[in-house]
């Protein structure tokens, strides 16, 4: 395994702000367009974060939504780590409740929720419509999922987004390999049309809703960085079962 395949797996746990500081300048965007989703309607009583990876949505899920209980699953030991001492700094921890998919097993499996966001997961799932599908069994009849992704086929250069992440701020030594972990990362992300088809082979069958979200760069914007679904389930759920997708952020 090469330096940028250790920092592509590894880099939010090995160098916390640096991951920080290029996700603020590369995802912040897409974040504040989820904030606004998520905020347009009243509070969920229960919401997900399903793959929290760091903790990055479920710690914004917690102050967006104030009177929810939140809770935040990932496949990730060592990502839940990070996400609870963040919570815990932030003085969140006893807002938000941590827990593993462990082996495609969710580890609440009576929970349900009328909120459920999916951040940045679809794309390292390796089944992007079945993890689809253990999302839309969580979801309360009538309740929303709102999934966020990169889009592999968007106008930009990799050189344009090491500008915009400001990667020049990263130690001298490991600047190569982030720039190469950067473009690895970038090159799983998927093209719109199969986001789009998983959506229509998962249960949800067709997104209510699509928003493209831009990113602001140094010379210009582009227009459709990342989309935006949301997803709805019917008014009559069928009971959860026991099987499920793993899933990660």
């Amino acid at each position: 395994m090469g330096l940028a395949d250790l920092l592509l797996d590894h880099w939010p746990r090995l160098f916390p702000q640096t991951y920080e500081r290029i996700a603020r300048a590369w995802l912040e965007p897409a974040y504040a367009a989820l904030a606004e989703e998520v905020r347009a309607r009243p509070d969920p009583q229960a919401a997900l974060d399903y793959g929290t990876g760091p903790g990055s949505v479920a710690l914004r899920l917690a102050q967006w939504c104030p009177d929810a209980r939140i809770d935040a699953a990932d496949v990730s030991d060592n990502l839940l780590i990070r996400a609870e001492d963040e919570a815990r700094r932030k003085g969140l921890s006893r807002r938000i409740r941590f827990g593993l998919i462990d082996r495609g097993r969710f580890p609440w499996p009576e929970a349900r929720y009328d909120l459920v966001v999916a951040a940045f997961v679809l794309y390292a799932s390796g089944g992007a419509a079945a993890l689809l599908d253990q999302i839309h069994l969580r979801l309360r009849p009538g309740a929303r999922c709102l999934v966020v992704e990169g889009l592999r086929d968007a106008a930009v250069a990799d050189a344009e987004l090491f500008a915009a992440c400001e990667t020049a701020r990263a130690p001298r030594l490991l600047r190569g390999a982030l720039r190469r972990a950067l473009a690895a990362q970038r090159a799983r992300l998927l093209p719109r049309e199969r986001i789009l088809a998983a959506v229509r082979d998962s249960r949800f069958g067709v997104a209510a809703r699509a928003r493209d979200i831009g990113l602001p760069l140094p010379d210009r914007t582009v227009s459709d960085a990342f989309v935006l679904l949301e997803l709805r389930a019917p008014e009559h759920v069928q009971p959860a079962a026991a099987a499920g997708e793993p899933a990660r952020g």
